[in-house]
């Protein structure tokens, strides 16, 4: 999914791999996409966390402020990883939604307080609430 953030002022593409290599995700990200003025991250897509030996599906957030960069950075990680663009990864199941709500902690109640009217929108934002706690204490 390909995007223009105007809040923002930046490009997005999210996307989600299956059957990645791992040691090549985590090569690239240490290494980094030369000469490319974007930011990666990504996403362990069955918990909506960091990614780890065993991930084997993943969702790529990249940002840029032109698309030419962000196209170009999505063309080098596929070709990269391995795996397979699969955007359904991305998609919340009842299974994965169990998953996450274990463990980020996440009650029904907090979920009925978020928004009761969409379930997945509270779990995500849930969840985006703990990330930015948790980076405001390191």
């Amino acid at each position: 999914m390909f995007s223009y953030i105007s809040e923002y002022k930046r490009y997005v593409e999210i996307t989600g791999f299956k059957n990645i290599n791992y040691a090549a995700a985590h090569k690239l990200l240490k290494a980094g996409l030369s000469g490319k003025t974007i930011d990666i991250q990504f996403f362990d897509a069955e918990l909506i966390a960091g990614i780890k030996p065993e991930s084997t599906t993943i969702a790529a957030v990249i940002i840029g402020k032109e698309p030419k960069p962000v196209k170009e950075a999505l063309n080098e990680i596929t070709a990269s990883l391995g795996g397979s663009l699969d955007e359904t990864v991305l998609e919340i199941s009842k299974a994965k939604e169990a998953k996450i709500m274990e463990a980020y902690d996440i009650s029904e109640v907090q979920i009925g307080v978020v928004d009761h009217a969409n379930r997945e929108r509270a779990i995500a934002n849930l969840v985006i609430e703990q990330v930015a706690l948790l980076a405001t204490q390191l």
